[in-house]
């Protein structure tokens, strides 16, 4: 069965500095059109400019290490864990530092600041998400040789009625090499194709 197209979930949304939903374009799988059954899987590429409004990988990645909005670096999300390659720098496992040296290497490229990707479903438990989503990430850090920040978000702590999910931010998405950092990018991730990939990773993840 050929696989439907997912759909813009965000097409109306005004961009707001609160809100990094409004940041850049969202694709998800339309209701009842599930390509992982029990998942959502959301796709979009946070680039250097939208609607006229200047980007920040930074705002963005602390947007997601800190749901409750405020700035700075020390999580109050559920979870959090930097994947790497196996070659990359061990400073990078930092994710304030990951993320600062990404931005410092890649100044409002324009080709783009980092993938992003929601991983949603109703777990039996929390920890049993986020080694989903952690292999997801891992099978892409391996494959693609680049690092992956995973942020798991439970808004029930906040008596919200919203599902858990996991955020995947992938810096760039660039390689990290040895010898220079941040290197070439990854066009299969930062495409509209990019979500396809995904889908088909959680796939074989949860076949495991």
């Amino acid at each position: 069965m050929a696989r439907k197209k997912p759909v813009t979930v965000n097409p109306n949304i005004a961009w707001s500095a609160s809100n990094p939903h409004s940041w850049l374009i969202l694709r998800a799988d339309a209701p009842g059109a599930e390509a992982v059954p029990g998942w959502r899987v959301m796709h979009g590429n946070l680039r250097a400019r939208h609607r006229d409004h200047d980007n920040s990988l930074t705002a963005f990645a602390q947007a997601k290490l800190r749901p409750d909005g405020t700035p700075g670096w020390i999580p109050t999300a559920h979870r959090v864990e930097v994947l790497l390659p196996a070659h990359a720098d061990d400073a990078l496992c930092d994710p304030e530092t990951l993320i600062v040296r990404a931005e410092a290497e890649l100044p409002n490229d324009p080709k783009g600041l980092a993938t992003y990707v929601t991983l949603t479903c109703a777990p039996d438990r929390l920890h049993a998400q986020f080694e989903v989503a952690r292999q997801v990430a891992r099978d892409l850090v391996d494959r693609f040789e680049v690092a992956v920040l995973i942020v798991q978000h439970v808004p029930a702590k906040a008596a919200n009625a919203n599902a858990p999910h996991c955020h995947l931010v992938i810096p760039g998405p660039r390689r990290l090499t040895a010898w220079s950092g941040f290197g070439s990018y990854v066009t299969q991730l930062s495409s509209d194709a990019g979500r396809d990939v995904v889908v088909d990773t959680l796939l074989n993840a949860l076949a495991v």
